[in-house]
This record gives C-alpha cells, sequence and structure tokens, in this order.
C-alpha cells in the first residue's frame, strides 16, 4: 500500500468520491442529508484545512483509495499548554474489519514518522470498531466518551417558564471567567478529556474554559446568553452556527458548545433555562440545533429530552503521547 501526502488535485471528488461515500461515519450523516452534499462538504473542508498547514495522507493500492488521513496543528491548544498538540480529523478507511484495521495502523504509524507534535487528539464513533482497535494497538488512549442531542425545529420549542433573566452578553466576561473556572475545575460535574490526560498541566487544563469563554465572545460567529440573577450573571452558554456545512446543503445546523451554571445555583433549573433560551434564539436561524457532553455528566442528560431533544450519536476522545 502506497501512503502519501495529498496534492491538492487529490483532495477532489473525481479522487475522494466513491471512497468518502462508502464511508458510514461521515458528519452529519444522521440527519438524513443527501450524500453527495456530504461528499463535497468533506472534501471542501480537507481542501481548506490543507490550505491552512493540516497535513493529509492519501493510502492507495492498484489506484484505489483505501485510506485517507487528515492531521492539523490545534495553534489554541498548543499555546495554552505550551506544546505541540494536533488534531486528526479525519481517519477513514475501506475494507472489512481486518483490512480496515491495518490500514488504519499503516496510516497512523506513517504519520508517527512525519509528525513533529507531541501530542495527537481524535474523535471516533463508539461503533466503529475497527478504528477504535487500530488506536489502542497504536498506542492511543481513551480520554473521554461523549453523547451528542439533537434539537430538530420541525417541533415548537417547549413552552418553559424560565427562572432568570436571561440576555446576550455584554461586559460580563470578567464573571463568566470565574464561573468558567469553578464550573471546569472546583466543583465539575464530568471530567473532559484535558483533565483526563494526566501528562497535561492540570492547572492548565483547570484555566481552559476561562480562556474558551473571552475567546468566545470575541468571536463573531459566537453567540453568548447570560443568565442573570438580580442582575448578577449566574450562567452562560455559548453556542454558534456550521456556516460552513450550511453552504453545502440547505439543512441549518447549530450547535450548542459550552454551558456553565454557578455551583450555588444549580438545581434551580438555571441551565435548563439557558438552554431553553438558546433554543428559540436558533429557532428561526436553524433546522437542527446539537448538545454534546461527557457521557457521565448525568444532570443535563436528563434536562435536554425534557426540552424536546434525542439522542444522535456517541464519540470516543484519544489521546496519544509521541
Amino acid at each position: 500500500m502506497n501512503i502519501h501526502v495529498a496534492t491538492k488535485d487529490e483532495l477532489s471528488v473525481d479522487v475522494l468520491g466513491s471512497f468518502l461515500s462508502k464511508n458510514r461515519f461521515l458528519p452529519y450523516a444522521e440527519y438524513g442529508i443527501p450524500l453527495d452534499n456530504l461528499v463535497n462538504y468533506v472534501i471542501g473542508d480537507l481542501r481548506d484545512s490543507e490550505e491552512k498547514g493540516a497535513s493529509v495522507l492519501l493510502a492507495e493500492e492498484n489506484n484505489t483509495v483505501l485510506g485517507i488521513l487528515s492531521v492539523v496543528k490545534s495553534k489554541w491548544d498548543s499555546n495554552h499548554f505550551g506544546t505541540e498538540i494536533a488534531n486528526i480529523r479525519y481517519l477513514f478507511t475501506l475494507g472489512d474489519y481486518l483490512e480496515k484495521k491495518q490500514h488504519t495502523k499503516e496510516l497512523l504509524s506513517h504519520l508517527s514518522r512525519l509528525s513533529g507534535f507531541s501530542l495527537l487528539i481524535t474523535r471516533t464513533h463508539t461503533e466503529d470498531t475497527p478504528l477504535i482497535h487500530a488506536l489502542e494497538d497504536s498506542s492511543f488512549q481513551l480520554m473521554d466518551t461523549l453523547v451528542t442531542h439533537y434539537f430538530d425545529f420541525k417541533n415548537k420549542v417547549v413552552d418553559f417558564k424560565e427562572t432568570c433573566k436571561i440576555e446576550l452578553l455584554k461586559d460580563e466576561i470578567p464573571e463568566l471567567k470565574k464561573i468558567a473556572r469553578t464550573s471546569f475545575s472546583e466543583a465539575k460535574v464530568a471530567t473532559d478529556h484535558f483533565h483526563a490526560d494526566r501528562r497535561l498541566d492540570e492547572a492548565k487544563s483547570d484555566a481552559l474554559y476561562e480562556h474558551w469563554i473571552e475567546e468566545a465572545s470575541k468571536d463573531k460567529e459566537s453567540i453568548v446568553l447570560v443568565a442573570k440573577i438580580n442582575d448578577h450573571p449566574v450562567g452562560f452558554t455559548t453556542s454558534g452556527l456550521n456556516h460552513r456545512l450550511n453552504s453545502y446543503t440547505s439543512k441549518k445546523i447549530g450547535t450548542l458548545i459550552l454551558s456553565a451554571v454557578s455551583p450555588e445555583y444549580r438545581n434551580a433549573q438555571i441551565y435548563t433555562s439557558m438552554i431553553n433560551a438558546t433554543l428559540r434564539w436558533f429557532s428561526d436561524k436553524a433546522d437542527i440545533a446539537e448538545l454534546g457532553t461527557q457521557i457521565g455528566n448525568y444532570p443535563v442528560q436528563r434536562v435536554w429530552p425534557k426540552l424536546g431533544t434525542k439522542i444522535v450519536r456517541s464519540q470516543n476522545t484519544w489521546h496519544k503521547w509521541m
């Protein structure tokens, strides 16, 4: 099998279209988006990321594509933790169980020889057994499992009486940073993949979400809603529309990205109020809204179905130190 860095000409429908169309784990396939649209979305994403410095490895045999791997440096995480961190965004192979597992291991081995990164991070569908076993054989370690729910705006947003005032972000970032630190370190409900990796500095993992909410406040593509009681911030949620995907399909998909509530205001339906308000904000802008969390975060998973969501996928997060 020949493995090489793909040229821009190879990142095309002519070369990759048939290969990608045979993969059952294309992003957003669960929503009935036409296969051609999803294939074009992935190829467009590969081309755009390659232009921004990503490396795309192509595995071929007898002019047939058998696998593809895309890896891109995570500049934000690298700067935050002070080490070179990269994300494997796409890792697809074809064949039966043994063939897919072997193709994946060969792609990962090739990446190891080329990579100048200290830490590789990737996510897999929990049903992609050949990929999971190949990662285990290649010294990747499981760090967390995520579950994703979705709300379909063909349905009406639940008429929920909110227990707090919900407003668009103004100048509350200092208070929100404190909420983020407390919620995701001192009083966290579930363990994210950064905290699960004991080789990462725990203090930097604690500070990660403070920086995250600060960056979200500067991002014109993001919306930050703030929950207040007596005009005092007690929680926040960040969201955004997937504009790239929306350019390839008529189905518009939004994502609720990060939410937190001050520990002293938990069990007061603040979180439920924020999520419901965010769904209402999305209701005339999206067809689908996704929400994700660690599998062990049971409180929020009890809330979501009450607001009309349904589970759509589960994924594992993996780390490998080089």
